[in-house]
């Protein structure tokens, strides 16, 4: 639990509801609002004994949607604490004092870089772009596209060529139908799909991966989003502007890539959540892949996944889902209300100890990163799974075993790479062959390995 002196009464999760066996509950006894005036749903409360450091104490617990507090009717009962608490003075911050220090704060960097977030577009001031043509690359000349007669008014050539990002040409040997975006805000675009793209030589630069990114945030508490007006036409050091009604500052959780981050670690969206809970289940093979396709988005977030989706997995090798049977419905449910639940990965710490934990079914195998802490609780990071091949499905359960330790290890090779792990498994046998210090036997290396 953390401990919050704010909070009134003491809640717990409803994943630890369940973990300490799903005590009966009783109607709920209060009415939950916090500070940022979200309602939290409360499910019922039970009486319990507890006892804090050999303290012991009996009060309601409250089991709501939200993470598990050590409230001030706990506390209260709980002397050394409280004693402490009571000796000190604490000073009281209401919301729309929070609020104006907020909005104070973000007003900093609009001041101190004015002209980063000045309105308009910025103009690169240290490089120029160059695009190379492929030695056999050919002028594409595509035809123009009839324009709805609702997007005119919206097609503004005159403000990019003011803004000297277009010049006017009298002929060209190249030409790409242009296409209106976010729902005709005065943003032209050219459709260069249509052949320049493929005519152009690749210039590769290696971007960070959503795990690195998230791998990051580790031990921040408050978070920033910045846009960048119309960054394709742009490239204070290199003349980047921002575009302000697009930013965020100080936020405590933030929206980014489809995750909600926040200082405990980083969930599914909301709303994508939601999309994919009210879906019906597929008719054909394309709504179907497309609904693997988005759960598989989230599939770090999901142990045992490889179980949930074998049914609909065996689907997708037909053209029609007209074998729609119940072992399907179920699986389809099981995986929205498994989206649906309590879903916290907590964000990746290098100081902290890891565990890698693997195994395997009849279908599939799953692997689970985890970090434990300095109170011996664990927390998973990241999950992983996949199907076996037929091939694979014919394995000895032993083989399987060892095989979801490999693909375990391989997935987690940028985080456990270079230092001490705990490599976990419930299947004993293996340990003949991973547990011995003289390293795997040569014979059955290879095998292994395929």
């Amino acid at each position: 639990m953390r401990l919050d002196t704010g909070a009134d009464v003491t809640l717990l999760s409803q994943k630890e509801w369940i973990a300490i066996g799903r005590p009966k509950l009783l109607q709920p006894l209060v009415f939950l609002k916090p500070a940022n005036n979200k309602d939290i749903n409360v499910r019922g409360h039970f009486n319990c004994n507890f006892n804090i450091d050999g303290h012991e104490g009996k009060r309601n617990c409250h089991v709501a949607d939200t993470t598990s507090l050590l409230g001030f009717d706990w506390i209260a009962q709980y002397e050394p604490l409280f004693r402490r608490l009571t000796e000190r003075a604490i000073c009281n911050v209401s919301a729309s004092t929070l609020n104006i220090l907020r909005a104070l704060l973000t007003m900093q960097p609009q001041k101190h870089f004015a002209a980063v977030f000045a309105s308009g577009l910025g103009r690169c001031v240290k490089s120029k772009a160059h695009l190379t043509l492929k030695p056999d690359a050919k002028p594409v000349l595509r035809k123009t596209r009839s324009v709805p007669y609702a997007a005119l008014p919206h097609i503004e050539i005159n403000r990019v060529v003011a803004a000297d990002v277009h010049s006017p040409i009298d002929h060209s040997d190249w030409a790409a139908p242009s296409r209106l975006k976010e729902k005709w805000i005065d943003r032209l675009c050219a459709d260069y799909f249509t052949g320049l793209d493929d005519a152009l030589e690749q210039h590769q630069h290696p971007l960070p991966s959503p795990d690195d990114i998230f791998a990051k945030l580790n031990g921040r508490r408050y978070f920033c989003q910045l846009d960048l007006a119309q960054a394709h036409l742009q490239i204070h050091d290199y003349g980047f502007r921002v575009r302000l009604e697009k930013c965020a500052f100080l936020q405590a959780e933030i929206n980014y890539l489809g995750f909600v981050s926040d200082a405990e670690g980083r969930r599914p969206d909301p709303k994508k959540i939601e999309a994919i809970h009210k879906m019906p289940h597929p008719k054909v093979v394309s709504q179907l892949r497309a609904f693997l396709g988005l759960v598989n988005f989230y599939g770090t977030f999901v142990k045992e996944l490889h179980n949930f989706r074998t049914p609909l997995d065996a689907l997708t090798k037909k053209v029609v889902v007209n074998t729609w049977t119940p072992e399907c419905q179920s699986s389809f449910d099981r995986i929205k209300a498994t989206l649906k639940s309590d879903l916290l990965p907590t964000h990746f710490n290098p100081g902290l100890p890891i565990i890698v934990a693997a195994d395997a079914s009849n279908h599939g195998i799953g692997a689970v990163l985890s970090h434990r802490f300095p109170n011996g609780s664990e927390k998973a990071m990241y999950h992983s799974s996949r199907a076996l091949t037929p091939t694979q499905q014919k394995y000895s359960q032993i083989k399987k075993e060892a095989l979801a330790l490999i693909f375990a290890v391989q997935k987690s090779h940028r985080f456990v790479h270079g230092r001490l792990f705990t490599l976990r498994t419930d299947h004993k046998p293996l340990l003949a062959i991973f547990g011995s210090k003289k390293g795997v036997p040569i014979y059955c290396a290879n095998r292994l390995q395929r």
